[in-house]
């Protein structure tokens, strides 16, 4: 039977917001890198929100892995601050599994706009 932990993310600091600084895949922050090897799943859930400065919707890109392929890099818009009405966390992952040691990063339109918050539950199998 697995034993389930939820975890900080390993690119927050005592599990505070982490800013999203770069604004291209070179200045990405890392959000999160799995446990290493395939005995230990991290099933990741992960929570953005703009900062109350920014006017104007954010584009914010997830990146997995090294982003190489396109196919590694997940695009979201986020609302301006208020134009939703409640300004809360927005969803950007919810539950997605990775392992061996894959990393998890971020980038976004402009900098210093969007900060990402979340945990990841480590399901250890071994």
């Amino acid at each position: 039977m697995a034993d389930i932990t939820k975890e900080i993310l390993s690119g927050s600091t005592d599990g505070l917001p982490i800013k999203v600084t770069g604004t291209n895949y070179a200045g990405r922050v890392t959000v999160h890198t799995a446990g290493a090897g395939t005995t230990n799943r991290d099933e990741l859930f992960l929570f953005a929100h703009v900062d109350d400065a920014a006017a104007a919707p954010q584009k914010v890109t997830i990146a997995f892995d090294d982003g190489t392929d396109p196919d590694d890099l997940m695009h979201i818009t986020l609302p301006a601050f208020g134009s939703a009405g409640d300004d809360g966390l927005i969803p950007l992952i919810t539950g997605l599994p990775i392992q061996n040691a894959k990393v998890v990063s971020s980038f976004a339109e402009n900098a210093d706009e969007v900060l990402i918050t979340g945990w990841v539950n480590r399901h250890d199998n071994s």
